[in-house]
């Protein structure tokens, strides 16, 4: 019957409520040997109080953290696919599918350049230096910079320079970055020029990261 199915009901809570009751006394006794629990009981009992609150929070919580994740994501996705673009429009003039300043040796089957320096010589794709770390130097004190160093062409290729507290300031790039053939792609100063950092969230700091900034002519020079 519906009285015998409450009746169930009651006697279910009650037994819940009993549980609580016993765990609270549980927590009084352990206060009461010694341990310092009156922060946790005090949040706790707020946990109790306004559940329906805690609960609400809780799923805003995962609501906001699910949509920093799926922006995270779209945002590498979105750099892959700038990447891959990129890769295959220098595969495309290489192989002179795609007309390029200049013409020259990388539609003829020759080397596949990476960049250029100001005094034109060439660095082949491949060739050039492994990139630098995004930390300061670990033996260094102060302002300093980091050596992205030419091994094959026997001269700096790029500077990383930190400031006093260890924090990204820019990149002096000695080099231009060019298309297959050697022809040097616009939009850049120089060589040498310079990109400067910025942190990507000014109310966190350093710790949400950086962004590299675009090319910038260095010292006035053009």
């Amino acid at each position: 019957t519906k009285a015998a199915k409450y009746g169930s009901y009651a006697i279910r809570v009650g037994e819940a409520a009993q549980n609580v009751v016993q765990g609270g006394r549980g927590v009084a006794d352990m206060v009461e040997n010694g341990v310092t629990l009156e922060n946790s009981v005090q949040v706790l009992a707020a946990g109790f109080a306004t559940v329906g609150d805690f609960a609400g929070t809780l799923r805003k919580v995962r609501k906001a953290t699910s949509a920093v994740d799926e922006a995270a994501e779209a945002a590498n996705d979105a750099t892959a696919a700038a990447r891959k673009a990129d890769a295959a429009v220098d595969s495309a003039a290489a192989a002179g599918r795609v007309d390029v300043p200049g013409g020259g040796a990388a539609r003829e089957g020759g080397p596949v350049y990476r960049s250029i320096y100001s005094d034109g010589t060439l660095v082949v794709d491949g060739q050039q230096p492994a990139r630098l770390s995004h930390m300061p130097d670990p033996a260094a004190t102060g302002a300093h910079s980091r050596v992205r160093y030419d091994t094959v062409n026997n001269r700096i290729y790029q500077l990383r320079e930190f400031d006093a507290d260890g924090n990204l300031v820019r990149d002096v790039d000695l080099t231009n970055p060019t298309f297959p053939n050697g022809t040097p792609r616009p939009g850049h100063p120089g060589p040498p020029h310079q990109h400067r950092f910025e942190v990507n969230d000014t109310r966190v700091g350093p710790q949400s990261g950086y962004r590299r900034l675009g090319p910038e002519p260095l010292d006035g020079s053009s």
